[in-house]
């Protein structure tokens, strides 16, 4: 997760182009959307051979509403099409999801938790949502051709075109031949409607009060799909990013950002979800993320952006890794800084993993600290984590390490005040699962892993104890509760 791809063309000087951009798209009624309270529905859309996807209202008889399938390539071993559609909520939505493939012989609603009791008719499943959420609904074990479910909850903001401060992009595909980056001044608000697709990718630098709202897409840009460098007050709230080439969401050297209800597709080495370098007081809340390399990583200093990480909150959200991790931390640092980078405050809660594999034993777990380049981790809460299945991996690694594959000029520094807490294991796919020892290790006896605390991790329904756990004689205080 440490790459970066493709370079900034053709970047103005001026944001007028900003303006040749934002056009006006007026939306005309369509008989065939009959319920107001799904803004989500379109038109009925041709036939797509592999899902068809309809939602109503619970206990509502009227006609089923269609949903645009759409598509996004996953998993960089083997670059396969999967599909996904998205709708917001007023109410409980009844939903029916018909497979166009071949019989169906079993189905998976996951993640698990969620307990979706479904009911069969042929090909052709039906459930209800009492609440907004994010699923992957698997027919015959199929992982990878999935279909994807974002029901989110109906947005209360509306934003309107010729506001000043709003970029408003409407329905239709918004490209832009002259520069594969725009630009986005401060103070404004970029709207992306459920229909719009942006082929470009959207640079937020050295600004203050800048947002990116709405259900559209960003789809296929040619760099990272949204930079943010060396700014304040950011927000970035229900689009959806689509096989970027680069990171979803690139932070650097930024403060004060909040990350919501974002759902993200990579299927490229280093398509990252979000990559997080020097930056801190991070909200992330809320996500889909599928990515083909680490779903969220945090570092300190890493190409260009330079100093410490801290107070980065994520939570209730559902993380699936077809390569990489789902969270790694503290790869990349300033070694040559005078005692190092602190990345440190950092929690974890409420999280579904879906899948990880990482074929690198030296660079595996669903989380994972992988601590180098003179680094400081510390003050960590990984909380409330079900895990569903690890390819190749382990649950968790927390090493002082030098990663000379990472470009590690010098090991950590420290690994400290780390507590895990509330971990299941229990693997949807059993017989797919690779799963090595956790491991906690330090470097040497001045680089130490220390104050760690592991309380009610539970695998296979066992609870852990340190005979599970990897360790060696660099590591004070461990505590296996």
């Amino acid at each position: 997760g440490s790459g970066l791809v493709g370079s900034e063309m053709c970047i103005r000087d001026r944001f007028s182009t900003i303006i040749v951009l934002s056009f006006v798209f007026i939306l005309t009624a369509c008989a065939a959307c009959t319920d107001p309270d799904i803004p989500g529905t379109l038109p009925p859309q041709p036939s797509q051979e592999k899902y068809t996807v309809k939602v109503r209202k619970v206990g509502n008889s009227q006609e089923w509403q269609a949903l645009q399938v759409k598509t996004a390539t996953v998993d960089k071993h083997n670059v396969r099409t999967s599909y996904f559609v998205q709708f917001d909520m007023t109410s409980a939505m009844e939903v029916m999801v018909t497979y166009g493939e071949k019989s169906i012989r079993k189905v998976n609603i996951r993640p698990t938790d969620k307990n979706i009791a479904y009911t069969q008719e042929g090909n052709s499943i039906y459930f209800n949502l009492d609440n907004p959420a994010y699923l992957s609904i698997e027919f015959n074990d199929d992982r990878f051709g999935n279909l994807q479910l974002f029901a989110d909850k109906a947005a209360e903001e509306q934003v309107f075109p010729d506001t000043e401060g709003v970029m408003y992009l409407g329905p239709g595909e918004h490209g832009n031949s002259n520069d594969d980056i725009v630009w986005i001044p401060g103070n404004t608000t970029v709207y992306l409607d459920k229909d719009a697709i942006l082929t470009y990718s959207l640079k937020i630098a050295n600004v203050e009060n800048v947002r990116v709202i709405g259900r559209g897409q960003i789809r296929q840009p040619k760099n990272h799909a949204i930079i943010v460098e060396n700014s304040k007050h950011v927000e970035i709230d229900g689009i959806t990013i689509v096989d970027p080439n680069g990171a979803s969401i690139l932070v650097g050297q930024t403060t004060d950002v909040t990350i919501r209800n974002l759902k993200s597709f990579s299927s490229i080495i280093w398509g990252d979800g979000i990559n997080m370098r020097s930056s801190s007081d991070i909200t992330i809340d809320n996500l889909y993320m599928r990515n083909s390399d680490d779903c969220i990583a945090i570092y300190a200093s890493r190409q260009g952006s330079l100093g410490d990480s801290r107070n980065i909150s994520v939570r209730n959200s559902v993380l699936w890794a077809d390569n990489a991790h789902p969270i790694n931390i503290g790869t990349h640092g300033d070694a040559t800084r005078p005692g190092g980078d602190t990345i440190e405050n950092l929690t974890f809660t409420n999280i579904d993993v879906l899948d990880h594999h990482e074929l690198s034993p030296i660079y595996q777990g669903c989380f994972a600290v992988t601590c180098g380049d003179n680094n400081t981790v510390r003050k960590l809460l990984f909380e409330d984590f079900r895990v569903e299945n690890i390819e190749e991996g382990k649950l968790f690694y927390f090493a002082v390490q030098q990663n000379t594959g990472e470009d590690n000029l010098v090991p950590g520094r420290t690994i400290e005040d780390v507590t895990i807490r509330n971990i299941f294991y229990n693997p949807e796919y059993p017989g797919r699962n690779k799963v090595g020892k956790s491991l906690v290790k330090g470097f040497d006896s001045e680089r130490l892993t220390r104050d760690v605390t592991i309380e009610n991790v539970i695998i296979n329904g066992e609870k852990m104890v340190r005979e599970d756990l990897e360790i060696n004689e660099f590591v004070e205080n461990l505590t296996v509760k």
